[in-house]
Protein backbone atom coordinates (compact mmCIF):
# COMPACT_ATOMS: atom_id res chain seq x y z
CA UNK A 1 0.00 0.00 0.00
CA UNK A 2 1.47 3.30 -1.33
CA UNK A 3 1.73 5.60 1.77
CA UNK A 4 -0.65 9.04 1.76
CA UNK A 5 1.61 12.21 0.29
CA UNK A 6 1.34 15.14 2.94
CA UNK A 7 -0.55 17.90 0.99
CA UNK A 8 -0.53 21.92 2.46
CA UNK A 9 -3.18 24.17 1.34
CA UNK A 10 -5.51 26.85 2.87
CA UNK A 11 -8.66 26.84 0.61
CA UNK A 12 -11.85 24.88 1.66
CA UNK A 13 -12.14 23.47 -2.09
CA UNK A 14 -8.40 21.62 -1.33
CA UNK A 15 -9.04 20.91 2.40
CA UNK A 16 -12.10 19.14 1.28
CA UNK A 17 -10.65 17.22 -2.09
CA UNK A 18 -8.00 16.22 0.77
CA UNK A 19 -10.46 14.46 2.77
CA UNK A 20 -12.20 12.72 -0.29
CA UNK A 21 -8.64 11.64 -1.26
CA UNK A 22 -7.62 10.29 2.55
CA UNK A 23 -6.17 6.56 1.06
CA UNK A 24 -3.58 9.01 -0.95
CA UNK A 25 -3.09 12.19 0.89
CA UNK A 26 -3.33 13.22 4.23
CA UNK A 27 -3.01 17.37 5.71
CA UNK A 28 0.24 19.16 6.16
CA UNK A 29 1.04 22.26 7.93
CA UNK A 30 4.36 22.27 6.19
CA UNK A 31 5.71 22.13 2.57
CA UNK A 32 8.40 20.48 2.74
CA UNK A 33 7.83 16.88 0.72
CA UNK A 34 4.61 17.90 0.18
CA UNK A 35 1.96 19.01 -2.35
CA UNK A 36 1.62 22.45 -1.96
CA UNK A 37 -1.68 24.21 -3.61
CA UNK A 38 -1.82 27.75 -3.69
CA UNK A 39 -4.69 30.53 -4.95
CA UNK A 40 -4.17 32.09 -8.43
CA UNK A 41 -5.22 35.11 -6.79
CA UNK A 42 -2.39 37.48 -6.11
CA UNK A 43 1.18 36.90 -6.45
CA UNK A 44 1.38 33.10 -6.58
CA UNK A 45 4.10 32.90 -8.63
CA UNK A 46 6.16 34.21 -5.75
CA UNK A 47 4.17 31.03 -3.83
CA UNK A 48 5.44 28.52 -6.51
CA UNK A 49 9.18 29.74 -5.45
CA UNK A 50 8.62 29.86 -1.84
CA UNK A 51 7.20 26.36 -1.96
CA UNK A 52 10.06 25.09 -4.71
CA UNK A 53 12.43 26.33 -1.87
CA UNK A 54 11.11 24.87 0.85
CA UNK A 55 11.19 21.48 -0.79
CA UNK A 56 7.97 20.86 -2.12
CA UNK A 57 6.92 17.95 -4.16
CA UNK A 58 4.84 19.60 -6.54
CA UNK A 59 2.38 22.75 -6.38
CA UNK A 60 -0.55 23.05 -7.83
CA UNK A 61 -1.58 26.30 -8.53
CA UNK A 62 -5.66 26.93 -8.25
CA UNK A 63 -7.28 29.01 -10.96
CA UNK A 64 -4.43 31.78 -11.69
CA UNK A 65 -6.08 34.60 -12.82
CA UNK A 66 -2.95 37.04 -13.80
CA UNK A 67 -0.05 35.93 -15.96
CA UNK A 68 2.21 39.03 -15.70
CA UNK A 69 6.13 38.29 -16.49
CA UNK A 70 7.13 38.31 -13.45
CA UNK A 71 5.74 35.01 -13.20
CA UNK A 72 6.53 33.61 -16.73
CA UNK A 73 10.16 33.67 -15.25
CA UNK A 74 9.05 32.10 -11.96
CA UNK A 75 7.84 28.69 -13.72
CA UNK A 76 10.08 28.92 -16.83
CA UNK A 77 12.62 28.28 -14.03
CA UNK A 78 11.21 25.99 -11.68
CA UNK A 79 12.69 22.78 -11.26
CA UNK A 80 9.29 21.23 -9.39
CA UNK A 81 5.81 19.83 -11.29
CA UNK A 82 3.83 22.45 -11.26
CA UNK A 83 0.12 21.58 -11.92
CA UNK A 84 -2.73 24.70 -12.86
CA UNK A 85 -6.53 23.97 -12.08
CA UNK A 86 -8.13 25.64 -14.93
CA UNK A 87 -11.71 24.94 -13.88
CA UNK A 88 -12.83 25.98 -17.53
CA UNK A 89 -10.69 23.75 -19.09
CA UNK A 90 -10.87 20.34 -17.00
CA UNK A 91 -8.80 17.89 -18.81
CA UNK A 92 -11.61 15.50 -18.35
CA UNK A 93 -14.09 17.55 -20.15
CA UNK A 94 -11.45 18.22 -22.76
CA UNK A 95 -11.27 14.47 -23.38
CA UNK A 96 -15.46 13.99 -23.61
CA UNK A 97 -15.42 16.71 -26.10
CA UNK A 98 -12.54 14.86 -28.27
CA UNK A 99 -14.25 11.50 -27.93
CA UNK A 100 -17.32 12.82 -28.79
CA UNK A 101 -16.12 13.93 -31.94
CA UNK A 102 -15.01 10.61 -32.70
CA UNK A 103 -11.76 11.75 -34.62
CA UNK A 104 -13.75 13.81 -36.98
CA UNK A 105 -11.49 17.10 -38.10
CA UNK A 106 -13.29 20.57 -37.76
CA UNK A 107 -13.44 22.82 -40.80
CA UNK A 108 -14.16 26.28 -38.59
CA UNK A 109 -13.70 26.71 -35.17
CA UNK A 110 -15.53 30.23 -33.71
CA UNK A 111 -14.98 31.60 -30.64
CA UNK A 112 -17.17 34.45 -28.55
CA UNK A 113 -15.48 35.90 -25.38
CA UNK A 114 -17.13 38.39 -23.56
CA UNK A 115 -15.53 39.74 -19.98
CA UNK A 116 -15.26 42.85 -18.08
CA UNK A 117 -11.30 44.03 -18.82
CA UNK A 118 -10.31 43.12 -15.53
CA UNK A 119 -11.09 39.62 -16.39
CA UNK A 120 -10.58 39.29 -19.77
CA UNK A 121 -7.41 38.13 -20.27
CA UNK A 122 -8.08 35.23 -18.09
CA UNK A 123 -11.06 34.14 -19.82
CA UNK A 124 -9.56 34.66 -23.21
CA UNK A 125 -6.76 32.33 -22.28
CA UNK A 126 -9.47 29.34 -21.76
CA UNK A 127 -11.21 30.18 -24.65
CA UNK A 128 -8.07 30.39 -26.90
CA UNK A 129 -7.20 26.54 -25.53
CA UNK A 130 -10.58 25.01 -25.88
CA UNK A 131 -10.29 26.31 -29.77
CA UNK A 132 -6.68 24.53 -30.02
CA UNK A 133 -7.90 21.73 -28.73
CA UNK A 134 -11.11 21.59 -31.32
CA UNK A 135 -9.08 22.66 -34.12
CA UNK A 136 -6.28 20.07 -33.47
CA UNK A 137 -3.44 22.24 -32.96
CA UNK A 138 -1.75 25.35 -31.59
CA UNK A 139 -3.10 28.77 -32.66
CA UNK A 140 -1.63 32.06 -34.70
CA UNK A 141 -3.03 35.33 -35.01
CA UNK A 142 -3.32 35.88 -38.70
CA UNK A 143 -5.08 39.22 -38.77
CA UNK A 144 -7.51 41.41 -37.10
CA UNK A 145 -7.69 44.14 -34.77
CA UNK A 146 -10.67 46.28 -32.35
CA UNK A 147 -11.75 42.66 -30.87
CA UNK A 148 -12.53 40.72 -34.88
CA UNK A 149 -9.46 38.18 -34.98
CA UNK A 150 -8.91 35.10 -37.78
CA UNK A 151 -6.76 32.94 -36.42
CA UNK A 152 -4.86 29.71 -37.78
CA UNK A 153 -4.35 26.69 -36.05
CA UNK A 154 -1.87 23.73 -37.32
CA UNK A 155 -3.45 20.56 -37.55
CA UNK A 156 -1.95 18.02 -38.52
CA UNK A 157 -4.34 17.35 -41.42
CA UNK A 158 -3.54 21.28 -42.37
CA UNK A 159 -4.70 24.70 -41.53
CA UNK A 160 -7.67 24.92 -39.71
CA UNK A 161 -9.30 29.04 -39.82
CA UNK A 162 -10.22 30.05 -36.22
CA UNK A 163 -12.32 33.12 -35.96
CA UNK A 164 -12.43 35.17 -32.86
CA UNK A 165 -14.76 37.84 -31.27
CA UNK A 166 -13.52 39.37 -27.54
CA UNK A 167 -16.41 42.24 -26.24
CA UNK A 168 -15.80 44.28 -23.19
CA UNK A 169 -20.03 43.99 -22.03
CA UNK A 170 -21.57 47.86 -21.30
CA UNK A 171 -23.18 45.85 -18.38
CA UNK A 172 -19.93 45.56 -15.58
CA UNK A 173 -22.20 43.25 -13.58
CA UNK A 174 -22.70 40.94 -16.79
CA UNK A 175 -20.95 37.33 -16.32
CA UNK A 176 -17.82 36.77 -18.10
CA UNK A 177 -18.56 34.09 -20.81
CA UNK A 178 -17.44 32.50 -23.95
CA UNK A 179 -18.96 30.48 -26.61
CA UNK A 180 -16.59 28.12 -28.85
CA UNK A 181 -18.12 25.88 -31.84
CA UNK A 182 -16.13 23.50 -34.24
CA UNK A 183 -17.53 22.98 -37.46
CA UNK A 184 -17.81 20.60 -39.55
CA UNK A 185 -19.30 17.11 -40.04
CA UNK A 186 -19.48 17.01 -36.06
CA UNK A 187 -20.21 20.32 -34.67
CA UNK A 188 -19.27 20.77 -30.96
CA UNK A 189 -20.53 23.88 -28.87
CA UNK A 190 -18.48 24.55 -26.16
CA UNK A 191 -20.26 27.09 -23.37
CA UNK A 192 -19.64 28.94 -20.39
CA UNK A 193 -20.42 31.56 -18.06
CA UNK A 194 -24.18 32.10 -19.71
CA UNK A 195 -25.75 30.02 -16.99
CA UNK A 196 -23.43 29.09 -14.87
CA UNK A 197 -20.07 28.07 -13.76
CA UNK A 198 -20.24 24.83 -15.22
CA UNK A 199 -18.77 24.32 -19.29
CA UNK A 200 -21.30 22.10 -20.98
CA UNK A 201 -20.18 20.22 -24.04
CA UNK A 202 -23.10 19.66 -27.05
CA UNK A 203 -22.32 17.55 -29.52
CA UNK A 204 -24.38 17.35 -32.62
CA UNK A 205 -24.23 14.51 -35.60
CA UNK A 206 -26.54 13.00 -38.26
CA UNK A 207 -27.95 11.31 -36.03
CA UNK A 208 -28.96 14.44 -33.46
CA UNK A 209 -27.59 16.35 -30.34
CA UNK A 210 -25.98 15.15 -27.13
CA UNK A 211 -24.67 16.34 -24.12
CA UNK A 212 -21.38 15.26 -22.60
CA UNK A 213 -22.06 13.93 -19.21
CA UNK A 214 -21.97 15.95 -16.19
CA UNK A 215 -18.71 15.42 -14.09
CA UNK A 216 -19.34 15.80 -10.22
CA UNK A 217 -15.69 14.96 -9.31
CA UNK A 218 -14.51 18.51 -8.44
CA UNK A 219 -12.18 20.52 -10.30
CA UNK A 220 -9.41 20.65 -7.26
CA UNK A 221 -9.93 16.34 -6.37
CA UNK A 222 -9.41 16.40 -9.97
CA UNK A 223 -6.27 18.19 -10.14
CA UNK A 224 -4.90 17.09 -6.38
CA UNK A 225 -4.94 13.60 -7.83
CA UNK A 226 -3.49 14.42 -11.05
CA UNK A 227 -0.87 16.12 -8.51
CA UNK A 228 -0.09 13.23 -6.69
CA UNK A 229 0.28 11.13 -10.12
CA UNK A 230 2.87 13.88 -10.92
CA UNK A 231 4.71 13.80 -6.98
CA UNK A 232 5.34 9.86 -7.38
CA UNK A 233 6.42 9.65 -11.17
CA UNK A 234 7.93 13.73 -10.24
CA UNK A 235 7.06 13.82 -13.96
CA UNK A 236 4.64 16.98 -14.06
CA UNK A 237 1.99 16.76 -16.66
CA UNK A 238 2.45 20.22 -19.65
CA UNK A 239 0.21 22.24 -17.49
CA UNK A 240 2.63 25.29 -17.45
CA UNK A 241 3.46 24.91 -20.82
CA UNK A 242 -0.22 25.30 -21.92
CA UNK A 243 -1.08 28.48 -19.80
CA UNK A 244 2.19 30.36 -21.06
CA UNK A 245 1.13 29.41 -24.63
CA UNK A 246 -2.46 30.68 -24.00
CA UNK A 247 -1.02 33.76 -22.14
CA UNK A 248 1.16 34.75 -24.79
CA UNK A 249 -1.65 34.96 -27.57
CA UNK A 250 -4.18 36.81 -25.66
CA UNK A 251 -1.65 39.42 -24.38
CA UNK A 252 -1.28 39.62 -28.44
CA UNK A 253 -5.11 39.84 -29.12
CA UNK A 254 -5.26 42.23 -26.33
CA UNK A 255 -2.68 44.02 -27.63
CA UNK A 256 -4.17 44.28 -31.36
CA UNK A 257 -7.66 45.04 -29.54
CA UNK A 258 -6.09 47.89 -27.42
CA UNK A 259 -4.33 49.36 -30.60
CA UNK A 260 -7.56 49.02 -32.48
Amino acid sequence: MKTALPVAATSWSYEAAIVELSESVRPSASWQSAIVAVDGRGAWWRCVQDAQHAGALAVVVADPRDVPSAAVAAVTRASVPILVERHRLRPDVLGDALVLRAGTVATLVTVECAAPSSSLESVLRDAVRWAATLAGGPLRCVAGSSGMFLLEAQAPGGPVSVTLRTRLPADTAQRPQFKVMALGEVRTEVEWGRTGDEVTVTTTTADGGLLAPVRYESSARLTLRRAVEASRSRVGPNDIEMLLEDRELAVQLLGRHNQG
